[in-house]
């Protein structure tokens, strides 16, 4: 297993270009690869152009660095949950965009988060964030977590449709030689370990697989041993986070009560070969806890050599 960070932990604006100084710190580090992300469909148009995927390129390789799989943020994909033709083919079209960027700067992995069904809406702008509701946050505070749920809600249209567009997004991928991994958060259409085996039974492509994200699935209260054995040789890539079962899931691994030695031996023993990428958000001094992560990853890894 390698080690990996996503740029996102160090952008100053979350989640959006550029990338430039993030790439050359994460390499300054000592990490083996890292995670980029494609924002939305500005990005896109303006910012992933050929001669920047070139750049990008030579940046990893002057720092040492794999790209361990490319993000395609909600934003640019997130009507493939659409039950909206149109609307769903601008989606899948901008997901053929990224696999080609994907492709050329050089990975195995393409990945996004499962897409919420477009039938609810939160208090929040962000649905899956809806499991704890900081008063301060929102216009008008409810002590009910609640979620709207319209009334042309019907499940079995939404899974049909859903599961639709992600055999064709692998079938896209598979003209890249990408595997797709999804990866799961709370109220999204395949949110944890048991909906995700469910959803490769129902597309049938072999490069349909799992980015496992720690924290969302500790969220969710899965035990992760137990994921990553019920996930086996469906997990492609995995995003390392801790948590503290109460309130926060972003912390470096080793400061939650995560069983990390059980995680890495479970991960050993299914063979997995990919990364453990970093993924803690919006810190105050993300280059500290990234080394203090780090550090904690192989020292845990080495326990298990």
């Amino acid at each position: 297993m390698k080690i990996g960070c996503a740029v996102w932990n160090l952008t100053k604006s979350h989640y959006k270009a550029p990338y430039d100084e993030q790439i050359d710190v994460i390499g300054k580090l000592g990490f083996d690869g890292i995670e980029l992300i494609v924002f939305d469909d500005n990005d896109l148009d303006n910012y992933w152009t050929g001669s920047k995927i070139k750049e990008v390129r030579k940046r990893l390789q002057d720092n040492g660095l794999e790209l361990s799989e490319l993000a395609c943020f909600d934003n640019a994909v997130h009507d493939l949950a659409s039950r909206d033709p149109k609307k769903k083919r601008h989606a899948l079209d901008n997901f053929r965009r990224c696999s080609a960027i994907a492709a050329e700067i050089g990975t195995r992995n393409i990945n996004f988060v499962s897409q919420w069904a477009h039938e609810i809406t939160g208090p929040i702008p962000y649905p899956p964030h809806a499991y704890y509701l900081d008063p301060k946050n929102i216009p008008a505070f409810d002590p009910k977590n609640t979620l709207i749920i319209s009334d042309d809600f019907n499940w079995d249209e939404i899974w049909k449709n859903y599961v639709d567009s992600i055999k064709n997004c692998c079938k896209i991928a598979k003209e890249f030689n990408l595997r797709l991994a999804i990866e799961g958060h709370t109220h999204v259409i395949v949110p944890n370990t048991d909906s995700m085996l469910r959803l490769i039974d129902w597309v049938q492509e072999d490069n349909l697989g799992v980015n496992l994200d720690t924290g969302w699935h500790f969220v969710q209260r899965e035990y992760i041993p137990m994921s990553v054995k019920k996930l086996g040789k469906h997990i492609f890539n995995v995003h390392t986070r801790d948590g503290d079962g109460i309130l926060t899931y972003g912390l470096p691994p080793g400061s939650g009560i995560i069983n990390w030695d059980e995680v890495i031996k479970e991960l050993k023993r299914i063979k997995y070969d990919g990364y453990l990428s970093l993924e803690m958000t919006r810190y105050q001094d993300p280059e500290r806890y990234l080394k203090i992560a780090m550090r904690y990853l192989k020292e845990t890894l080495q326990r298990f050599e």
